[in-house]
């Protein structure tokens, strides 16, 4: 796999999402918390060449990526741990890279970095929801991008786009939910 991304699904069973050089995308849960016997990788339909997963407020994971032509776009849970009837959503915009994190108040924000380094920010509006969310422009360049959550801060941590720049985390290029 190329790009990977995993999420714990609201029983506690691990999820990986893996992207391979086709562009492929495979996704692979553990039978139970723990335990990956009898569990093999499922494909998922479309293409991507990078994918980030977070866990929404209600438990249903769901997934970001970004296409070889920069397209953006994400896959919610129908329930949490099912993915039956679920399909891929288009987000406005151009990415080549994402990276995904549920905040302290539940709502998922997504990090990403277009093909020229420019550095975008965007929140769901409520748990489970991005209607009338935006891309906000930060300052900055990046080659790389991945996000995490530490206590109630969700951080970003990414490569610079050149490398005398300093490497740059999201507490310094990001405004922070609370």
């Amino acid at each position: 796999m190329k790009a990977i991304a995993a999420e714990t699904n609201a029983d506690g069973r691990i999820e990986v999402f893996g992207v391979n050089a086709d562009g492929l995308i495979f996704h692979q849960t553990q039978t139970s918390p723990g335990d990956w016997t009898g569990s093999a990788w499922a494909q998922f339909d479309g293409l991507l060449s990078s994918i980030a997963a977070a866990r929404n407020a209600d438990g249903r994971l769901e997934i970001f990526g970004s296409n070889s032509n920069g397209g953006i776009y994400h896959r919610l849970q129908t329930t949490p741990g099912s993915w039956a009837g679920s399909s891929w959503q288009p987000f406005d915009g151009l990415l080549t890279q994402v990276a995904a994190e549920q905040d302290r108040a539940g709502l998922i924000e997504l990090f990403g970095v277009n093909s020229t380094g420019g550095i975008y920010y965007r929140s769901q509006t409520s748990p489970g929801s991005w209607s009338g969310s935006s891309w906000v422009h930060l300052d900055g360049t990046l080659s790389t991008i991945a996000a995490a959550r530490s206590g109630s801060t969700t951080i970003s941590a990414a490569e610079p786009a050149t490398p005398s720049a300093p490497r740059l985390t999201a507490s310094m290029i990001a405004p922070v939910s609370s």
